[in-house]
């Protein structure tokens, strides 16, 4: 089931790799995780990654076991990657854009907020999100802040 792939993944966390999943309650077809109801949205997994390390990565490494484990439970379901190193840090005029309420929006603000947009649909029509990130200095990559800078936002 679910609530074991996540209790499996949980038990093989190292302070190396923080591997978060994150289930939306308003999201899920079925309970994903305990307490998660509601109608489908966009039925997909959001899979995030940080890490540059490709095949000696950890994090990665766990995300492909627990995508694995998650896509044979939810076989109609996408799965939708968005790696954090192509998102640029926010400009002063993309972090007005997300805090402008939408109906207030100039051109200039609708251009700077087309990425937060997207990113932002991504992550609130997903049934479920995993975060595979490596950690560094005892905290999160800058890119992974950048990825949430853009999310959390006026919408």
């Amino acid at each position: 089931t679910s609530q074991a792939v996540v209790a499996m993944v949980a038990t093989r966390l190292t302070l190396t790799l923080v591997l978060a999943c994150i289930a939306l309650p308003a999201a899920c077809a079925e309970p994903v995780l305990e307490g998660c109801e509601g109608p489908q949205l966009g039925g997909h997994l959001l899979r995030v990654t940080v890490s540059r390390r490709g095949s000696k990565s950890h994090s990665l490494s766990m995300l492909d076991e627990f995508t694995t484990l998650w896509a044979a439970a939810h076989p109609e379901r996408r799965i939708i990657d968005r790696d954090t190193f192509a998102i640029p840090h926010l400009s002063l005029d993309e972090h007005e854009a997300g805090r402008t309420p939408l109906a207030q929006h100039t051109p200039d603000h609708t251009e700077a907020f087309t990425l937060a947009n997207l990113l932002t649909d991504e992550a609130a029509t997903a049934s479920a999100i995993v975060i595979a990130t490596p950690m560094y200095n005892w905290g999160p990559p800058s890119s992974l802040k950048a990825w949430l800078d853009r999310i959390i936002n006026i919408r």
